[in-house]
C-alpha cells in the first residue's frame, strides 16, 4: 500500500510516473512506495487549470492565460485584453418552442443571467431578437420562430461584456474601450453616493429624483455644465419639449422641431386679457387671442 507522503521526508527516492491513474510516486531506499497525488496534464496550450475535488481540469478555450501577452479570457480562447469576459456562443440547456411562436421554453436555462432584450440567439439556424426574457426558462422574441424546436441546443451572439486594459480603460459591451470608462449600450443609476470632495460632474438618483450635476464639493459651489447636441431637446413623460436648436438658435416649447427664434405650441386661447386672468393666468403668462396672435398677460 502506497504510504502518504505527508507523513515522512525521505531523503533517497526514484520517481516514476503512472500513466493510467495520472499520479506521480516515488520509492524510498527501503522500497516504499510513496503517493505524490494527482498532477495530470488538463486542456491545451493558455488552458488555466482549476482543482475539481482533488483532480486537476480545464475549460479549453474558455479558461485561459496567454503568458506571451499576459492577457486572461474567460469565454475566449484568444482574448485581445488585458482582462477579456466574452459571452459564450452556445447557451446553457436546450430550448422548445412551437411553430409560429414568439416564446422560447428552456430546460437547464440560465436566461435571466445570460440573455437580455436586443441580444440575438440562433435557434435552429434562425436568427432571433430577443424582446424580453421573463425568467430562468422563458423567453420572448420579437419575430415568430418558424419551426417547431424541441430540446435543441441555441447560439448567443453576445460579444465581449467587460474588457479591461493595460492602460486603465474598462469597456462594458466593448473589447476596445477608448476611455477610462467606455460604454456600448445604456447604463442606470438607482441610487447615490455623495463624495465629500473634488470637481466633477455627478449622476444622481435621490428619492425618486435623477440629478446631474456640475459641482465642487470642496467649495459647495455649482459650476458651469455644458451639454451639446442638434438639437438639444428637453421632454417630460408626457412628451412636452423644450428644445433648442444648434443650427439658428431656435427655440421650441411644446415642440421638438421650432420653425422661429422662439416656437410655442400649446398656449392657451383666451379673447382678451380679462378672460385670461379669469382663467387664473397670472401677470407675465402668455396665451393666444381668437386669431391666434400670442399676448402677455398684464
Amino acid at each position: 500500500m502506497p504510504a502518504d507522503f505527508s507523513t515522512s521526508s525521505p531523503t533517497t527516492f526514484v520517481m516514476f510516473w503512472d500513466t493510467v491513474t495520472g499520479k506521480a510516486y516515488w520509492i524510498d531506499v527501503s522500497g516504499v512506495v510513496w503517493d505524490c497525488g494527482y498532477t495530470p496534464v488538463a486542456g491545451t496550450t493558455n488552458d488555466i487549470q482549476f482543482n475539481t475535488g482533488g483532480d486537476l481540469d480545464a475549460d479549453t478555450g474558455n479558461f485561459v492565460y496567454d503568458k506571451v501577452n499576459q492577457r486572461i479570457g474567460i469565454g475566449i480562447a484568444a482574448p485581445v485584453a488585458t482582462f477579456q469576459i466574452f459571452q459564450p456562443m452556445l447557451g446553457t440547456g436546450t430550448v422548445s418552442n412551437t411553430a409560429g411562436s414568439h416564446t422560447l421554453s428552456g430546460l437547464g436555462t440560465q436566461f435571466t443571467n445570460t440573455l437580455k432584450a436586443g441580444l440575438l440567439i440562433d435557434v435552429g439556424g434562425q436568427i432571433l431578437t430577443v424582446a424580453g426574457v421573463l425568467n430562468d426558462t422563458t423567453v420572448i422574441t420579437t419575430g415568430p420562430i418558424s419551426v417547431l424546436h424541441s430540446g435543441v441546443t441555441y447560439g448567443i451572439n453576445g460579444g465581449t461584456i467587460f474588457a479591461a486594459l493595460g492602460n486603465g480603460n474598462i469597456g462594458i459591451g466593448t473589447a476596445t474601450p477608448q476611455v477610462p470608462l467606455d460604454i456600448n449600450g445604456s447604463f442606470r443609476v438607482t441610487g447615490y453616493n455623495v463624495p465629500t470632495s473634488g470637481v466633477g460632474v455627478e449622476v444622481l438618483y435621490v428619492s425618486g429624483i435623477g440629478s446631474v450635476l456640475s459641482y465642487d464639493r470642496g467649495a459647495a459651489v455649482f459650476k458651469e455644465l455644458d451639454i451639446t447636441g442638434s438639437p438639444v431637446s428637453i421632454a417630460t413623460g408626457s412628451g412636452s419639449y423644450v428644445t433648442l436648436q444648434r443650427s439658428g438658435g431656435n427655440v421650441g416649447i411644446g415642440t421638438a422641431t421650432p420653425t422661429s427664434v422662439l416656437h410655442v405650441v400649446g398656449l392657451g386661447v383666451y379673447a382678451s386679457n380679462a378672460a385670461a386672468v379669469a382663467a387664473g393666468l397670472t401677470s407675465g403668462a402668455w396665451y393666444t387671442d381668437g386669431a391666434g396672435n400670442p399676448k402677455v398677460v398684464i
